[in-house]
């Protein structure tokens, strides 16, 4: 009797409770908490403890932490300080239980949590499960207060997560109804800024403007401090041209808020002038948008990956106009692609009395004040639904890769096919497809241009470090043709007939920074609407690789999510290099052609005496596979044709780092590209005898920058501008201020540097700017170059003080 009682006080009760299969005991050993090996203290103060084999079966993060070549074998101890306790929790229990649903989650602040915890540890199942019910949650609750909580999190989470993008579509499509509920004011600056920055939202100006206003009130302490803060952040984003006289009236014009500043009459003109329709949203008069639907993928079994139809509506002046998506996988053998169709469906609003108001004032004809000159604003919504529309989907494997393909021309019913090896060896399955289209209605193009040799006069005597100090020289010609009614052609000679030059053609300047023929694009009944296509899936891309890298994470997040989302961004990179529509173009006869084996370059005369250069015309060169040149005698021959023989010939380099090459007979010329210039310098001299050589003069230009030189004694009279060279250092600003006044060069001059504040704004509110000189002089023995000497310079010119 006595050993029965012992037998049984040595027993325990066995927890497994009759299962024998180790899938359905892990979760269940965990909770036993035995056998324990490591603890997890969490920023609570509190404490989880874990199997360290375990964790690192499930997670290489925790297999380098505890197993790796630089792990503490003893390590018993962890702290967890960037994870949220209730995440990292929630992370331990899928880890052993390999389940998520069963949880009930109020906050909806925890699913970030566990979302953050998942991507930092590397459980890719558990953020698939995680974004999946949080996709659910932003369709359940969409127009709902809580969507904005969401926000606020998906905008501090600093990880790449393509759920994001999904609550701040459902803020767009529910503007309104968030604007107007509990937790607008308790938005993040970040998270609203971004709101704002939208350029389709389903809200009317006169409640993003009350929303604004009001979310200035309840995060200042008084109102003259909101004021400052809406002028700062918010006015630049509310745009009056679409706010309906109404909404002026109940919104802006009913209380003293905007009433002591200019914004306030510069509204009401705007608003009285253009008198947009009542109930006008964001968006209504814009003539280029972009849509994005997102699908969630259902598969069950063997059958082929199904996906529910999303809608977007759009609130024309006149009327709504409905755009449904819908999505199908196709197959045809072993390849895989997906078909979209987007069906449009317009209904109209009821006729309002919305008459402008007249500014004419009564009386003879001499008293009627002109109407002022406001922009025309397009709000045709036949051509809306006429538009030119493309589209690109995105599809996100469940093996955290991605795969996007353009659909350049969806037809006359809206609908079009993927590639056929868009899922080429691709072994996942598709856990949700985004879907963006872009509705393009622009009638206009509009191009900068200038002659070849006004590109060669420039580029030889001026700095250009870049395609934005070619693109954007002031002489440049703006030209500006109807897409569906002119033809590239046309378009050309007008250009040619303006700029007073013979028959030629566009070469533009690619990403690459290579000077190329202008590609033809065929996708529209005219080459020019083809380029605005072009130009609106570029812009379309570009939103996406935005969105993208602002969601994108941690820079200390690596692994494979991290390296997919890499890769994904250079593909759509390489895209936008595809569809590119250069509207700044540079007209070269048209004899000359973009030919892989012959080049296209310019010859030019340099007076080493004034700087000048004077183009003499323009040649072709034939090139090896290699594209290096040969400088031959028939070449010299050629290139100082009706020029001294013993002249020196250099290679100004267009966009290289390499900038000038001088050109002897001896030496081959490698990395040539088109337009480089062939600069000719003949034997001038500078009135004092010394030989300016171009390389020099290049150099120089290169290296120089304005700087503005004050009188310390503040007299504005003799404010002058000034290049300098900027790898100079202070003997030099000297002389070329003595130089400029027209002193002796032995004159005494103290040189002092600048200090000033930040530039001041439109804001009134904002305290005036200032701008004085330091105390002492800069010394002749100070090392420093020019170029370092505005770092006090905070409003961003570049500032000297003088005092002769």
């Amino acid at each position: 009797m006595e050993n029965h009682t012992e037998t049984n006080s040595m027993e325990w009760d066995d927890w497994r409770q009759g299962e024998c299969l180790l899938p359905a005991l892990v979760g269940k050993f965990y909770d036993q908490q035995t056998y324990t090996d490591v603890s997890f203290l969490l920023a609570d103060g509190s404490s989880v403890q874990a199997h360290k084999l375990m964790l690192a079966i499930t997670s290489s993060v925790f297999e380098g932490m505890f197993f790796g070549p630089l792990a503490d074998k003893g390590l018993k101890e962890v702290k967890v300080e960037d994870v949220k306790p209730s995440g990292f929790r929630r992370l331990l229990h899928f880890v052993y239980n390999s389940r998520c649903l069963s949880w009930k989650i109020e906050d909806p602040e925890e699913w970030w949590h566990i979302l953050e915890a998942a991507n930092k540890y590397m459980n890719t199942r558990l953020v698939e499960q995680v974004e999946r019910r949080l996709r659910e949650i932003a369709k359940r609750d969409a127009g709902k207060g809580v969507i904005l909580r969401h926000l606020n999190m998906a905008n501090r989470c600093g990880f790449d997560s393509g759920v994001k993008t999904v609550f701040l579509n459902t803020v767009i499509k529910t503007t309104s109804k968030l604007i107007q509920s509990d937790q607008w004011p308790q938005l993040d600056e970040g998270a609203i800024m971004k709101i704002y920055n939208q350029e389709f939202l389903a809200a009317t100006e006169g409640e993003l403007y009350l929303g604004a206003k009001n979310w200035c009130l309840r995060n200042t302490s008084s109102e003259s401090e909101a004021l400052k803060m809406f002028l700062d952040k918010f006015v630049q984003r509310i745009i009056p041209e679409y706010m309906s006289q109404r909404d002026f009236l109940t919104c802006v014009a009913n209380d003293a808020f905007l009433a002591q500043v200019d914004v306030f009459r510069d509204w009401t003109i705007k608003i009285m002038v253009r008198n947009a329709a009542d109930n006008t949203i964001r968006g209504s008069y814009r003539p280029m948008r972009v849509l994005q639907f997102y699908f969630n993928a259902q598969q069950r079994g063997n059958s082929p990956t199904q996906f529910k139809e999303e809608i977007a509506s759009i609130d024309f002046q006149e009327e709504v106009t409905k755009y449904t998506a819908v999505i199908t996988s196709v197959w045809d053998g072993d390849h895989t692609g997906l078909h979209l169709n987007l069906r449009t469906e317009s209904q109209s609003k009821p006729t309002q009395a919305n008459r402008p108001l007249s500014f004419v004032k009564p009386g003879p004809k001499s008293t009627k004040a002109l109407l002022p000159n406001l922009p025309e604003m397009v709000s045709d919504e036949e051509s809306q639904k006429t538009a030119r529309k493309s589209a690109l989907l995105v599809a996100r494997m469940r093996d955290g890769t991605f795969r996007a393909d353009v659909l350049v021309n969806l037809d006359e019913n809206g609908s079009g096919y993927t590639s056929k090896n868009m899922f080429e060896n691709c072994k996942g399955d598709i856990e949700f497809v985004q879907v963006m289209v872009v509705i393009d209605a622009r009638p206009n193009i509009k191009v900068n241009a200038i002659s070849h040799k006004q590109f060669v006069e420039f580029v030889g005597t001026h700095d250009v470090a870049g395609k934005p100090n070619i693109e954007e020289v002031p002489f440049a010609k703006e030209f500006e043709f109807r897409a569906e009614a002119h033809s590239m052609e046309t378009a050309e000679k007008e250009i040619c007939k303006t700029l007073r030059l013979k028959d030629c053609q566009a070469w533009y300047v690619n990403d690459n920074n290579l000077c190329r023929k202008r590609e033809i694009i065929g996708t529209d009944t005219s080459e020019l609407a083809g380029y605005l296509r072009y130009d609106a899936i570029n812009k379309m891309i570009v939103k996406l690789m935005e969105d993208i890298n602002a969601n994108k994470g941690r820079a200390a997040y690596t692994g494979k999510g991290g390296d997919e989302t890499d890769k994904f961004l250079a593909s759509l990179a390489a895209m936008t290099q595809k569809y590119k529509a250069p509207k700044f173009w540079i007209m070269l006869e048209k004899e000359f052609k973009d030919d892989k084996d012959k080049l296209v370059s310019s010859v030019c005369k340099y007076d080493s005496g004034t700087g000048n250069l004077n183009y003499c015309g323009t040649i072709c060169l034939q090139m090896n596979e290699e594209a290096t040149l040969k400088p031959t005698t028939e070449f010299f021959n050629m290139i100082l044709y009706n020029s001294d023989p013993n002249s020196k010939v250099y290679l100004r380099r267009f966009l290289n780092a390499q900038n000038v090459t001088k050109v002897s007979p001896s030496d081959d010329i490698e990395g040539i590209n088109n337009f480089d210039i062939f600069v000719i310098q003949e034997g001038a001299k500078t009135s004092e005898g010394v030989i300016l050589d171009y390389d020099k003069f290049i150099i120089q230009k290169i290296n120089e920058f304005p700087v503005t030189f004050r009188p310390k004694s503040g007299a504005d009279d003799r404010i002058l501008q000034i290049n300098l060279d900027g790898t100079q250092g202070i003997r030099h600003v000297k002389a070329k201020l003595c130089e400029a006044m027209e002193v002796p060069s032995t004159a005494n001059v103290n040189i002092f540097e600048c200090i000033s504040s930040e530039g001041a704004t439109a804001n009134p509110l904002k305290k005036r700017s200032f701008r004085r000189p330091m105390e002492q002089p800069i010394v002749d023995e100070d090392p420093r170059k020019i170029k370092e000497l505005f770092r006090h310079c905070e409003d961003g010119t570049k500032t000297l003080y003088y005092h002769l």
